[in-house]
């Protein structure tokens, strides 16, 4: 799996999300709300913790991320895209001949070392086996959007993803949840490392208000 931060928006988001706040209770010109920001010791840390204490999320939707998944399986990507606040754009299996790749599940729950190797060999063995006769309907003549029903929710893809902070800390509370599924689970820990430096205050409580 590879997850990539491709950009986020605005530069500062701590500081932008405390000149939102600031906003919201004062009608002077906006450059008199930077200037107080700036002057003012701790107004940053305090205004967007007091947007997560006092439950003023409308604030985080100001802050923009944008993602790049790979390697990673339409399992992962159905369960991803109930989460509807957000945008996404996915590899197309309608015009695309799909390629002989796949994740195959870790089945960690499975503690005898050698049932778990054997099942996950078994995995791959059925992969291969759709993986072929996809192919076979296809050289035959069955266009690829109708061969595409043959293959496995296993089978890899790559999806981009734009969302606002309010629905990023929706989703990293659900994911990183430890009843969610193992490979989702790892994208959002791996979501988590990469915005986290991006705006400590605003992340600083996850995964911990979980």
């Amino acid at each position: 799996m590879k997850v990539e931060l491709l950009h986020y928006a605005p530069d500062n988001p701590d500081e932008y999300i405390a000149t939102v706040m600031r906003r919201t209770r004062d009608i002077s010109a906006i450059e008199g709300i930077k200037r107080s920001l700036d002057e003012k010791e701790g107004w940053v840390e305090r205004l967007v913790r007091g947007a997560r204490t006092w439950g003023h999320y409308d604030v985080f939707e100001h802050v923009v991320y944008w993602f790049s998944l790979e390697g990673v399986s339409r399992v992962l990507t159905h369960q991803l895209v109930r989460h509807r606040l957000a945008s996404y754009s996915q590899l197309s299996g309608r015009v695309t001949n799909i390629e002989d790749s796949y994740v195959v599940p870790t089945l960690e729950y499975i503690s005898d070392e050698g049932k778990r190797k054997e099942l996950r060999s078994t995995f791959e063995r059925i992969y291969r086996q759709q993986f072929k006769d996809y192919d076979m309907l296809v050289s035959r003549g069955v266009a690829v959007e109708d061969a595409r029903y043959v293959l496995p929710n296993g089978q890899m893809t790559a999806i981009m993803i734009t969302v606002n902070a309010r629905s990023l800390m929706h989703v990293l509370r659900m994911r990183l949840d430890p009843a969610a599924q193992w490979e989702i689970r790892e994208m959002a820990e791996k979501m988590l490392e990469l915005i986290r430096p991006t705006a400590p205050i605003l992340w600083e409580s996850i995964p911990k208000d979980i």
